[in-house]
């Protein structure tokens, strides 16, 4: 596969402050990387020396992309205040060699008539998002790069979202990403590149870089649990010494170290307990992420999957 951006030793120093240090990597055409860390970590400025938009104090960059053959969606957009959606639409695809057709236009946008009528600066917080992600990708870049892409956008706009990003990627376009969304990293990214305090710490798959979180979570449907529920207590009292006990509204949930595993499976499984109606799981990405670090309030609990 061919490489399309590597980073050799990349340091990035204001003052006596270090931004980045000693980072290298590499992505391949095509792939889709999710770039991810706290807060402060270094996400925008490692995005800005990739697309050599900013120089490393020290260290290489090798872009293989033209200025022309990529699509920078940065965290935030402020739209002039007296244009209509489709006159900005229609001035930015005068800059472009080959933009996207109107129905390709509306079948991202999702717009009505009347929408694409409106002053461009009222939308919504996540139509602007998706407008912006619209002139994104006119000019259809090879390489997509989207800091913070769907801040502001609800549940479904967001799936709309990725399922356009989706059919891109099959289409060959290389895609860095940066979120707070664990499902946008599950779903999407090949790799994590994975930043604390300017640093590397992780460059692994989504799957890989949970199971380095020792946390694992046996949760049991309620009605069972209730229905049987002195049984379960009496198992619960056994391994009290390793699970840990949440009450949940529809569920139960025992949360316990990954080195424990075989041993509170094999005890269920000898107490004939419906594996069936009972899931195992790992901590969340975003879990995984956010101890890695300082706690930081942009990994509220309810962006985490």
């Amino acid at each position: 596969m061919s490489v399309a951006i590597e980073c050799e030793c990349i340091n990035k120093r204001y003052g006596e402050k270090e931004t980045l240090k000693n980072i290298s990597f590499k992505i391949n055409m095509g792939e889709c990387i999710a770039l991810l860390g706290q807060n402060g970590a270094g996400k925008t400025t490692l995005l800005n020396i990739m697309l050599e938009k900013l120089y490393p104090t020290s260290g290489n960059v090798k872009n293989k992309y033209q200025v022309s053959e990529i699509g920078y969606l940065i965290q935030s957009t402020k739209f002039p205040d007296d244009i209509k959606v489709k006159e900005l639409i229609s001035f930015v695809s005068k800059f472009s060699t080959n933009p996207l057709d109107l129905e390709q236009i509306l079948r991202i946008l999702e717009f009505t008539p009347e929408m694409m009528g409106q002053i461009a600066s009222k939308l919504s917080g996540g139509q602007k998002r998706l407008l912006d992600f619209c002139l994104t990708i006119i000019n259809h870049p090879k390489l997509l790069v989207l800091d913070e892409p769907t801040s502001g956008m609800d549940e479904d706009t967001r799936a709309h979202f990725w399922r356009i990003v989706n059919e891109l990627k099959e289409k060959g376009t290389t895609v860095i990403f940066t979120t707070h969304y664990s499902d946008e990293v599950n779903n999407g990214a090949d790799r994590v590149l994975l930043l604390k305090s300017g640093e590397l710490v992780a460059d692994e798959s989504p799957f890989h870089l949970r199971t380095l979180n020792n946390k694992r979570t046996l949760t049991f449907e309620k009605s069972l649990y209730n229905n049987q529920t002195l049984r379960f207590k009496s198992i619960a009292d056994g391994l009290m010494s390793l699970i840990e006990i949440n009450i949940k509204k529809n569920t139960v949930q025992w949360e316990f170290d990954s080195q424990y595993t075989n041993q509170i499976l094999t005890t269920l499984v000898k107490e004939n307990v419906d594996m069936t109606s009972v899931d195992l799981s790992n901590a969340s990405l975003m879990e995984t992420i956010f101890e890695e670090g300082e706690k930081d309030d942009s990994f509220t609990k309810d962006r985490m999957a």
